[in-house]
């Protein structure tokens, strides 16, 4: 069984049980995905705030697919898990 973890900071978990999802905490969604999608805007409060432990706490060989805009990523921290191998990544965005 597939289970579609979502973790949306400004949605309440209502719309997204009513849209099929399960509202999950952030550390859950990396810790318990093989794959994360990213598709957040870039706020003041959400600026570089994936980096190093996020990209830690994600399974070994997930993948992070990043679709929205770079600076909610520290893309040093991001190629230095990809490096390592310790995940697999694909962006269509980046810093410059």
């Amino acid at each position: 069984r597939t289970c579609t973890k979502v973790y949306d900071p400004w949605l309440p978990p209502s719309i997204l049980i009513d849209n099929g999802v399960e509202p999950a905490s952030l550390d859950e969604v990396l810790s318990q995905s093989d794959f994360v999608f990213v598709v957040a805007s870039v706020t003041s409060e959400n600026q570089g705030f994936l980096g190093a432990d996020s990209f830690a706490k994600m399974r070994k060989g997930a993948a992070f697919i990043l679709l929205s805009r770079a600076g909610v990523v520290d893309f040093a921290a991001l190629m230095a898990a990809v490096k390592s191998g310790h995940i697999v990544a694909a962006s269509d965005v980046f810093p410059e």
